[in-house]
C-alpha cells in the first residue's frame, strides 16, 4: 500500500535560471513524446484602463494580474493519473495592512486515477516562463481520488507581476523522469502529453506443455498500480497474454523466466508482471489476461526478442527454451 503525504513546508516563490533551456525545447528528457496542440484565451481581466484595448495578462502588468483567467486546452499523464487542465485564474496574496504582496494562480483540473488505490496527484509541478521558474504552492487542492474514479481540483502556483500565460509552460515531473510540457498558449510551445499508445502485437510462443499466445502491447511513460513514473529517457512496454497448460496440476511461470533483448542484443529482466498458478490438462486449460512488463529507452525502434524459458518441468522433450519476436516503430 502506498503512503502518500501531501506537503506542508512552503516552497520557494520563484527562482531565476541562469542558463536555463526553454521547457519546451522538444529535447527534454524522457523521450518518445506524442504530440498534440495548446490554446488559451484571455476571458476576463480587471484592473488597467478599459479603454487600453489589452486582453491579458502581459510581463510586468502588475497590479492588472488579479482576476486574469484564461482557458487551457491540454491532457497530461504522468504518475498513475490522468489530468485535463480547463481554466487559469490569477488571484493575489495580502499581508496584514491589506496590501498586495503576491499573486497566485489556480489551474481549475480533472483528475482521473488510473491506479486501484485512493490517493492524490502529487508529482512535482512548476511553470515555466522563459528563464524562471514558478514553483508549485504548498497548498494542494489536488483532491482524494478512488482508484479507477475522477475528481476535481486544481494546481497552484506562486507567480509574481512579470508572469505572462501566453510564454508560460506547466512542466510535470522531477528532473530524473519522463517530464510532461502543456503550454499556455500555441507560441509557448508543444504539448508533450506522455500519453500512453497501444501497440498490435500477436502470435504464439510455444513449447512442449504450454503456450503463451500474445495478444497486445502497450507503451507507457507511468506504472499506475504503483504511481511511478518510469526515468527520464525510458518507457514501459508491457505485453500481455493468455498462457494454454497441457500439464496436469497446477504449475507457475515466474517473472524469471522472461527476457527482452533489445535491438543492440542487450536483454533486460522484467519490471513488472502478473502472473498466476496455471492450471492444466493433456487437452489444454487457458489461464487469460497475464503480462510481463519492461523499461527500455525511449524513441529506440527495432525488432525486440522476448526469451520464454521457464523451469524443465515443462518441458519433457524438445527445446527448453523459445522466442517470440516484435517490432517497434
Amino acid at each position: 500500500m502506498n503512503v502518500r503525504r501531501r506537503p506542508t513546508l512552503v516552497m520557494a516563490t520563484c527562482v531565476t535560471l541562469a542558463s536555463m533551456v526553454p521547457a519546451c525545447s522538444g529535447d527534454d528528457a524522457g523521450g518518445g513524446f506524442f504530440t498534440g496542440s495548446a490554446t488559451a484565451t484571455a476571458a476576463a481581466t480587471s484592473g488597467g484602463d478599459p479603454g487600453a484595448g489589452d486582453s491579458g495578462a502581459v510581463a510586468g502588468d502588475g497590479a492588472e494580474l488579479d482576476g486574469t483567467t484564461f482557458v487551457i486546452d491540454g491532457t497530461f499523464y504522468h504518475s498513475g493519473f490522468e489530468v485535463t487542465l480547463r481554466e487559469g485564474t490569477v488571484g493575489v496574496t495580502e499581508d496584514v495592512l491589506g496590501n498586495v504582496d503576491g499573486y497566485v494562480l489556480t489551474i481549475d483540473a480533472t483528475f482521473t486515477n488510473l491506479g486501484d488505490s485512493t490517493t492524490f496527484f502529487d508529482a512535482a509541478t512548476s511553470i515555466v516562463q522563459g528563464t524562471k521558474s514558478y514553483a508549485s504552492s504548498f497548498q494542494s487542492d489536488a483532491p482524494d481520488v478512488g482508484g479507477g474514479l475522477t475528481g476535481e481540483g486544481g494546481l497552484r502556483f506562486v507567480i509574481d507581476e512579470d508572469f505572462d500565460y501566453e510564454a508560460a509552460t506547466l512542466v510535470v515531473g522531477a528532473g530524473d523522469e519522463a517530464r510532461a510540457e502543456v503550454p499556455f498558449s500555441p507560441g509557448a510551445g508543444t504539448l508533450k502529453d506522455l500519453a500512453p499508445s497501444e501497440l498490435e502485437v500477436s502470435g504464439v510462443a510455444s513449447l512442449d506443455a504450454i503456450d503463451l499466445t500474445f495478444s497486445g502491447a502497450e507503451l507507457r511513460y507511468d506504472v499506475p498500480s504503483s504511481y511511478r513514473e518510469v526515468d527520464a529517457g525510458q518507457v514501459a512496454v508491457t505485453l500481455h497474454f493468455d498462457a494454454t497448460s497441457r500439464k496436469s496440476g497446477n504449475w507457475r511461470v515466474n517473472a524469471q523466466d522472461f527476457a527482452l533483448v533489445k535491438p543492440d542484443g542487450i536483454a533486460v529482466g522484467t519490471d513488472g508482471s502478473s502472473l498466476a498458478s496455471l492450471p492444466g490438462s493433456e487437452q489444454g486449460l487457458t489461464t487469460q489476461d497475464l503480462f510481463v512488463r519492461f523499461v527500455i529507452e525511449a524513441d529506440t525502434p527495432g525488432t525486440y526478442t522476448l526469451r520464454f524459458k521457464p523451469g524443465t518441468y515443462w518441458v519433457s522433450s524438445g527445446p527448453e527454451e523459445t522466442t517470440f519476436d516484435f517490432t517497434l516503430t
